[in-house]
């Protein structure tokens, strides 16, 4: 397997070429503080609810919400520009790219075309809490990123009693054993990426330019090699509140390919970030074996969202099928304990200690 690569490479340019035009709303964005981006692609049914949560934030800041349409070829242009329109919200404007760029390419043109410094991606089939922008707001920094925690929800998403009491036991630790507002440790980028997708984060424009934007080609895992570089120069800070909600149903990630790719990649990131993390090798192997027990608890995740996801067999591919876990029930209890050991390990000190953010 090949290792990758986390040079600096300028994932702009890549579209540069392609042209994004104003469809609705006059600019006007003077003493605007933040922007909330809904990058949207041909699912005006599930867009209106994304723009409602946005219009909806019960706040004193000054913000705009600009929906960015990826559709180049109008088959929903007509309903989404009626959509738009309904609102009669003047803090409220739609674009769109003369040409399909792809998400991740649609989150770096989002990115672009923020006019505020604050941005938040809000992906069109999810939610914000009515008061996530206040209550982020009080965090905002000028380097770190600002993330909450987020609920699932949706036609994919299945929630027994026993896993809302494991979320619920899972929040608790993390608020017990790091407060209500924390930065991220080594440990914490180890276990994952603060969020899914984009959801729930407030980042800072101009950091997001100086790394480079979302990498397409570790898709569909982009999301999470952009937060590892972008916590490593400037950090993350966690709030320790539900503000935002992730849909589950089905798209383009559910796909048995994009699993696939979801399992490996994620593993082979992990490897590279705990290869550059100057730890001892007592920790690093226990770190590594950590990583493999993540990697055997996602395959049987998967297979909860696509039963043609054959978690065995796509684990055998990378050597770790001594680690797939047997069951749903026993992976979300081995991820519970992945967690706790990670979270007891960031409290104590590596030597020697190791500073990298800039």
């Amino acid at each position: 397997m090949n290792e990758l690569d986390l040079d600096y490479k300028d994932n702009f340019s890549v579209y540069s070429h392609v042209k994004t035009e104003l469809v609705h709303g006059v600019p006007n964005f003077d003493g605007s503080i933040v922007s909330i981006m809904i990058p949207t692609f041909k699912r005006p049914h599930l867009l209106r609810e994304a723009i409602e949560s946005a219009l909806n934030q019960n706040c004193d800041l000054k913000y705009n919400v600009i929906v960015v349409d990826n559709d180049d070829i109008g088959e929903s242009w007509k309903d989404v520009e009626e959509l738009v329109g309904s609102f009669n919200a003047e803090n409220l404007y739609l674009f769109r790219n003369n040409q399909n760029i792809g998400m991740f390419g649609n989150w770096n043109r989002c990115i672009e075309l923020c006019p505020t410094e604050k941005v938040i991606i809000l992906n069109d089939d999810d939610l914000l809490d009515i008061s996530f922008i206040a209550q982020m707001s009080l965090y905002m920094h000028e380097n770190e990123l600002v993330v909450c925690n987020h609920k699932k929800f949706g036609t994919k998403h299945r929630e027994g009693n026993i896993k809302k009491a494991l979320d619920k036991f899972k929040l608790f630790l993390e608020k017990l054993l790091k407060g209500k507002c924390y930065s991220y440790a080594h440990e914490d980028i180890l276990f994952y990426g603060p969020t899914a997708g984009t959801l729930g984060v407030i980042f800072n424009k101009s950091h997001m330019k100086k790394i480079g934007g979302f990498d397409e080609a570790y898709f569909p895992i982009s999301d999470y090699e952009f937060f590892y570089r972008y916590w490593k120069n400037f950090g993350v800070c966690k709030v320790n509140e539900v503000l935002a909600s992730y849909r589950i149903s089905e798209n383009e990630s559910l796909k048995i390919e994009t699993l696939r790719n979801f399992l490996i990649k994620e593993y082979l990131l992990r490897n590279e970030i705990l290869e550059e993390y100057p730890i001892g090798k007592r920790r690093k192997w226990l770190y590594s074996k950590l990583i493999k027990i993540i990697a055997g608890n996602y395959a049987v995740f998967w297979k909860s969202l696509n039963d043609d996801f054959n978690s065995y067999q796509e684990i055998k591919k990378i050597k770790l099928e001594s680690y797939c876990a047997s069951s749903l029930l026993t992976a979300r209890i081995r991820s519970l304990f992945v967690y706790i050991v990670f979270s007891i390990c960031s409290k104590v000190k590596n030597k020697p200690e190791t500073v990298f953010r800039r």
